[in-house]
């Protein structure tokens, strides 16, 4: 019967650990989920903001690239539409 009791005790034991990373794991799963849910919505803000930089991107027009000294880069001068 002791060596029953024993048994027992040490399962018991086991027992509760596998609770608390059960627990752990629980805990873990709604802070990814709570993560996704932040990346998700700086995703969106991201596309927003794109678009938003597109529309005021697209307002300019190219010109005629400016004549620079040889060795130089070209200067592209831009025009508001």
């Amino acid at each position: 019967i002791s060596a029953i009791a024993q048994e027992v005790t040490q399962q018991m034991g086991r027992i509760g650990e596998v609770n608390q990373f059960v627990g752990q794991l629980d805990q873990m799963a709604h802070q990814n989920a709570a993560l996704a849910e932040e990346s998700a919505a700086a995703a969106a803000s991201l596309r927003q903001q794109a678009s938003q930089l597109g529309l005021l991107v697209s307002k300019f027009e190219l010109g005629r690239p400016v004549a620079r000294p040889s060795g130089e880069a070209p200067v592209v001068l831009l025009q508001r539409a």
